[in-house]
């Protein structure tokens, strides 16, 4: 039997992300900072081309989605919706430049 109980992916995009240009991980006296900028293939690119990969390890597995668009997330939800991915998880944090960078998860 599998000793995993799950594989969390790391976050996804409707579109594919290169990601942020330069220092991406700064060590400080605290602890460490990153700022990837959510790079990543996309979502239909993950589902057709890595996740068949995924799936011969008989995992769960949890799909992270980042969209900047209540639309972008109904899509990404649909995408995802797929054999083989048992679960999704919303990032309601970022990319969200609207609204002076205000999270989808506030409610001003």
């Amino acid at each position: 039997s599998n000793e995993v109980g799950a594989i969390s992916v790391k976050g996804l995009t409707p579109k594919g992300r290169h990601g942020n240009h330069g220092t991406r991980i700064a060590e400080t006296p605290s602890g460490v900072l990153n700022c990837i900028g959510l790079e990543n293939p996309g979502a239909e690119h993950f589902v057709k081309e890595i996740l068949p990969d995924i799936k011969k390890y008989d995992v769960p597995l949890l799909a992270n989605m980042s969209a900047g668009t209540i639309d972008e997330f109904t899509w990404m939800a649909e995408t995802l919706s797929v054999d083989g991915i048992a679960g999704l998880e919303v990032n309601v944090s970022c990319p969200n430049v609207e609204c002076e960078g205000m999270a989808f998860g506030v409610d001003p």
